[in-house]
């Protein structure tokens, strides 16, 4: 299996999975053409992806949704409710309805090599998912833009050899930052984001026993987070439990794409 984030951050998320000859995307917050480049870059076809994953419909991860589908007229899969929604937003423009499939958190869906796992997210939208893909051997889980995590979501972290996980904001630069009290509280909630401290001690508990696993820091906030912050808090906190240095921990970047890895 292969993995590149293409974009993770408040303002656009993209990240893309391989198996065998099955690529797909999970979600597209960015133009299209950035997407294009961006796959390119790592010497991938756009041409040849066969899904696009949509966890919600917030802009940040379905700005390009609509131009891609258009233009290459592959699945669209999300849950049922985040379809009807993104169907009716003006800014995504119309998307042809034969080429969106429901899917349910819980139940396993097949893509050529791939299985798909979607579960429940915890976030202010329709019906939010984040996705466990796994060729049988390997996975990846790609779980942001939830303010908690259930034991299902545990479980697959525990099984996974690579993963995104959310560590969105930093909790003093959100609490004495701008933002109105109304959107602080949305979230710090439970329906919000992970903070870098949700993170670290979520991350701390799975090391533990999937000391392997190779982890990206996604989804950080421009306005309550730094990419260094993020990663020192999280790893401090690791600390308290196993050797930092043993763990494969690496960030995300906002307006590019990480290096493509292989597992």
């Amino acid at each position: 299996m292969q993995f590149c984030s293409l974009a993770s951050g408040s303002n656009g998320n993209c990240y893309y999975i391989r198996c065998g000859r099955t690529g797909v995307l999970v979600d597209i917050g960015i133009t299209t053409k950035r997407v294009e480049m961006a796959l390119r870059e790592i010497g991938v076809d756009p041409a040849g992806i066969r899904a696009v994953l949509i966890t919600h419909e917030h802009s940040d991860h379905v700005q390009g949704v609509g131009v891609w589908a258009r233009r290459y007229r592959i699945p669209i899969l999300a849950s049922e409710r985040t379809l009807q929604t993104l169907v009716s937003m003006s800014s995504t423009g119309a998307i042809p309805p034969e080429l969106l499939y429901p899917v349910q958190a819980g139940r396993r869906y097949y893509a050529e090599d791939l299985t798909i796992e979607p579960f429940a997210a915890f976030h202010d939208a329709a019906d939010p998912l984040g996705f466990s893909l796994t060729d049988g051997e390997k996975r990846i889980t790609i779980m942001t833009d939830t303010g908690m995590v259930s034991e299902d979501m545990i479980r697959l972290l525990k099984t996974s050899d690579l993963a995104v996980l959310e560590s969105n904001y930093d909790v003093r630069m959100l609490m004495t930052g701008p933002y109105p009290p109304q959107l602080k509280k949305r979230i710090h909630s439970n329906v919000g984001h992970l903070s870098n401290l949700d993170c670290g001690q979520i991350l701390k508990s799975i090391l533990q026993i999937n000391p392997d696993l190779i982890v990206y820091l996604g989804h950080l906030s421009q306005e309550n987070n730094t990419p260094e912050l993020a990663y020192n808090t999280v790893r401090s906190i690791i600390a308290e439990a196993i050797p930092p240095e043993s763990v494969d921990l690496r960030l995300t970047h906002r307006g590019a794409r990480t290096e493509i890895v292989t597992l």
